[in-house]
């Protein structure tokens, strides 16, 4: 009888006659309620940062279940945008439809089910290991690690980032089906790993790696034969197939990253990154096992790029190489330690910039899944020391070990309760940030407009021009920095430091047509429409067919008293978005003070009627 069947019998002869056994099951219910401790605050937060474009600003999301089969049709983001994109995530949005269609489209609802999905992943994940017949004092430590791991704040209290955990869910699912799989095979646990899988799949695509995972957990850590490790691993062929079955008829368009998105964009290549992504994943390690300070931003120029004469790209390769040795040092000695250190790297490498730039240079919530393997290390290492050392009182330091952790993720929560305290702790946190200085005085310039005494009013948004001038100070090409800035300049009524503000946006990306519409704007309130004409020619050039840019052009024709051309814009703009009324009261006023065409006039009469 092999090894792995000795403890199978054991473990099974336990659960059956040791009421011990029995008893500390309920113990496994610990993990479930320290989550909910720690999260249950988040169900009183806002929608913050990114959430209304999942959300409450997203058409497919607003519909309900009736919204599903548009959500499974289209890109991630087109309910929000109505442009495709490259991101194919329909089971999350899919999820908030659902949830709002019965529950109500409310942040209070959204952010419950992020807490009922992240119980449900913690289960999953207990019978996973458990399934692995790992030590039940491991598996309890881990299992309570995990769910308490203060990496994933951001994950549970961050509506958007549902699709972190139903990707997780579906993994261990899958998982722990393929682990039963390769004991006996039956059509119900095929199934079970083709669904789980592509349940995954389809709430983030960052999880395709299971199918090299599957067959390492097989093959070399379950000593399963050749042909069970193929017939396992061809179910993860057939999900991955699946997945870009449906996702081949969905129009998604790839759009270039620029630097703010991902400052890799400055490296040359492959190897002119390296040095950066050697360092970034190291940086996964550490803050997998000391998570402090924490933030929601890591973008252009919070983390540098390094060269290879960098000191923190040598420690970095020297750590990293370790790690590998470490896998084959502990594959004989603890293989379990051994398989989830590949476990960390293989769900970390999508994510990792290595192969391809992904849409962010580094992100705690890449971390979600991948920091199982840390939560495993520390409950191997404190499982070691325990039994070398019986005598000390374990459970009292665990219990408060446990407290310190729970009380400091407790605390990390509230960045996420609303945009002002997300956006203040981005400032905090990574000040060398560009977009975290940019935001937060979006949010500074946002909450000015609201106030009615002008002294208060006029102090917060010297604020907001003062984290926009470091934003640009950062990144001195950041167009849409400079956009915003030009707006807070004129609710300040610095008029020419707001022109040359929009300037500043367009020659940095002269693509960037949004500056040109304010711009020309700018100088339309000045009643200066020949100096406005030209940009909302440009702007028109860049990007024909814009509500703004046709509307504004019919305001700047008929101050011009270029009628012809004026009712022209304001048609065009009618029909690029037949809900609005300004373009048909505007053609009114032509029609009826300009040209004296009363039947005309009437006519748009009528028609603004059908609209309101």
């Amino acid at each position: 009888m092999s090894t792995n069947a000795k403890h199978k019998s054991t473990v099974k002869t336990q659960d059956l006659k040791n009421p011990q056994t029995l008893k500390i099951n309920w113990v496994y219910y610990l993990p479930v309620l320290l989550a909910v401790v720690v999260y249950w605050s988040s169900l009183s937060f806002d929608f913050c940062g990114d959430d209304p474009l999942v959300a409450q600003a997203n058409s497919f999301v607003q519909k309900g279940i009736k919204g599903i089969p548009d959500i499974f049709s289209h890109s991630y983001l087109y309910g929000y945008s109505m442009d495709p994109d490259p991101i194919y995530r329909p089971i999350p949005l899919a999820l908030y439809a659902a949830e709002s269609h019965f529950f109500g489209l409310s942040s209070k609802t959204l952010h419950f089910f992020n807490l009922v999905w992240y119980c449900l992943c913690i289960l999953l994940l207990f019978r996973l290991l458990k399934s692995l017949q790992i030590n039940d004092t491991v598996l309890l430590v881990t299992t309570v690690l995990f769910s308490i791991h203060p990496i994933h704040t951001e994950v549970v209290s961050n509506i958007k980032s549902r699709d972190e955990i139903a990707a997780a869910c579906g993994l261990f699912f899958a998982l722990y089906y393929v682990v039963k799989l390769s004991q006996s095979w039956s059509v119900s646990k095929v199934s079970a790993v083709i669904f789980g899988l592509l349940f995954s799949f389809l709430s983030k695509e960052s999880m395709i790696p299971a199918i090299v995972i599957i067959p390492i957990l097989v093959h070399i850590y379950l000593e399963k034969d050749l042909v069970t490790t193929g017939k396992i691993a061809a179910l993860g062929g057939i999900s991955v197939a699946l997945y870009y079955l449906l996702r081949a008829g969905i129009d998604t368009h790839f759009k270039s990253l620029d630097v703010m998105q991902n400052s890799l964009v400055e490296g040359a290549g492959f190897w002119g990154r390296f040095p950066t992504v050697m360092f970034t994943t190291s940086k996964y390690w550490i803050i997998s096992f000391f998570p402090f300070p924490l933030s929601y931003d890591y973008s252009y120029s919070q983390i540098p790029l390094l060269k290879y004469s960098s000191m923190l790209f040598i420690v970095s390769m020297i750590f990293l190489l370790f790690s590998l040795f470490v896998v084959y040092y502990f594959y004989k000695r603890n293989r379990w330690i051994s398989f989830f250190i590949l476990f960390f790297y293989c769900f970390l490498i999508v994510s990792s910039n290595l192969f391809f730039l992904t849409g962010s240079t580094f992100a705690e919530r890449f971390l979600f899944t991948p920091v199982l393997s840390a939560c495993f290390i520390v409950a191997q290492a404190l499982f070691y020391f325990k039994e070398r050392n019986p005598g000390l009182p374990w459970k009292i330091i665990f219990v408060v070990f446990t407290l310190m952790i729970c009380v400091y993720s407790y605390a990390e929560t509230k960045k996420w309760k609303n945009d002002n305290a997300l956006f203040q702790s981005g400032v905090n946190t990574a000040p060398k940030s560009a977009r975290t200085n940019m935001f937060y005085a979006k949010y500074l310039q946002d909450k000015s407009k609201k106030l009615a005494n002008e002294v208060e009013k006029n102090k917060i948004m010297d604020q907001s021009l003062n984290y926009y001038r470091k934003a640009l100070d950062i990144y001195p090409k950041f167009q849409t920095a400079w956009h915003y800035y030009g707006w807070a300049c004129r609710d300040r009524g610095l008029i020419q430091e707001e022109r040359n503000a929009y300037q500043k946006a367009f020659e940095s990306d002269g693509t960037y047509f949004p500056a040109l519409i304010s711009w020309s704007i700018s100088f339309m309130k000045q009643d200066s429409f020949n100096q406005a004409l030209p940009l909302l020619l440009r702007a028109q050039s860049l990007r024909p067919n814009t509500y703004d840019i046709e509307y504004n052009l019919g305001l700047c024709y008929r101050n011009l008293k270029q009628f012809d051309q004026a009712i022209g814009s304001f048609k065009n703009a009618n029909v690029i978005n037949s809900k609005r009324e300004e373009p048909i009261s505007q053609l009114i006023k032509i029609y009826r003070d300009d040209l004296n065409k009363i039947d005309s006039a009437l006519y748009y009469n009528d028609l603004i009627k059908t609209i309101k």
